[in-house]
């Protein structure tokens, strides 16, 4: 984060954090889970958590006039012993509907699995950012999806310009506020690669 610019900072709400079925509130920020607790609580397979974590089909949707977005979060990738390291996961960028850019983030815990004794070994790593710059200066409906390959926790949110104060109903300047879907649905998905996109239980909302 650039320390030169004035930033505003929004929490992470319900509204603001879609086709997620459950938000849980860790020590190093908020996971998307796409399984509710209910259901992780009646299986403790390592490899179902892992992959109901790995947030395909969650996104922030808000509406803002900022030009500039960026995103802290924290990842976990997940290796196999003598197996390459898959791609990085992208982040997509909707503006208005259209796909506007895409950014991964470095950093991160890395997991490492086992592949004769399926043991998992995590290394810790740092919190990582994603910058998208050059956002059309007017009021938009902005849209991040969150890789699908990467269990990723939430870290922070900021947009710049700021502004001194939101209006009622509206925002000014970088103020973030949320975007009702309709008919629980939002515009058309970008499309994404991998052979689980997109899962019948992503969470949808």
């Amino acid at each position: 984060m650039d320390s030169a610019t004035d930033w505003t900072r929004t929490p992470f709400t319900p509204d603001l954090v879609r086709g997620a079925l459950d938000l849980e509130r860790t020590g190093q920020g908020l996971l998307p889970h796409r399984l509710p607790a209910r259901a992780r609580a009646q299986c403790a397979d390592e490899q179902l958590a892992m992959a109901e974590a790995q947030p395909a089909g969650v996104r922030l949707v808000f509406r803002t006039r900022a030009t500039v977005v960026e995103l802290d979060t924290l990842r976990t990738t997940t290796a196999y012993e003598g197996v390459p390291p898959g791609p990085d996961g992208l982040y997509d960028l909707l503006v208005d509907g259209r796909l506007a850019g895409q950014a991964s983030v470095s950093g991160g815990n890395a997991r490492t699995m086992g592949m004769a004794e399926g043991i998992a070994e995590e290394r810790p790593g740092p919190v990582g950012t994603v910058r998208f710059t050059g956002l059309p200066d007017r009021q938009k409906d902005v849209e991040i999806w969150l890789p699908y390959n990467e269990m990723t926790r939430l870290v922070a949110l900021r947009t710049a310009p700021p502004s001194n104060r939101c209006r009622t109903g509206g925002a000014r300047s970088g103020c973030i506020t949320a975007v009702r879907s309709v008919r629980g649905r939002s515009p058309r998905a970008p499309a994404r690669r991998g052979r689980y996109w997109p899962p019948r239980w992503a969470g949808w909302s």
